[in-house]
């Protein structure tokens, strides 16, 4: 888990260390194996860790955009695709549903 420097200081700060908590629980079930990566973009585990890995720490400093997280999570996103192949498909829908709350508090 990435932990923050320092304490929060505003409501932006609370938004991203709660988008970071969420991404860190996809990130749980993107390690899983036999995940069925052949619909995704990513052409394995490896590639997709690396990814998410990146977007994370960028997010927990505050300098991803918050498109590219929102991207993710779109319906036939990669996120979507890898989660229908894999059987946790009802786990994504909740994790879609956290970040598209947390986006809409800090747009």
């Amino acid at each position: 888990m990435i932990e923050f420097e320092g304490h929060r200081t505003g409501k932006y700060d609370d938004q991203r260390c709660r988008l970071t908590q969420v991404l860190e629980r996809v990130r749980v079930m993107v390690a899983q194996e036999g995940n069925d990566f052949a619909w995704s973009r990513w052409s394995g585990r490896d590639e997709a860790m690396a990814e998410l890995d990146g977007l994370i720490k960028r997010v927990a400093l505050g300098a991803a955009p918050m498109h590219e997280v929102a991207r993710l999570f779109d319906p036939t996103g990669p996120l979507h695709e890898l989660s229908l192949s894999s059987g946790w498909s009802d786990a994504f829908i909740s994790f879609s549903d956290q970040v598209d709350r947390i986006l809409e508090r800090t747009n």
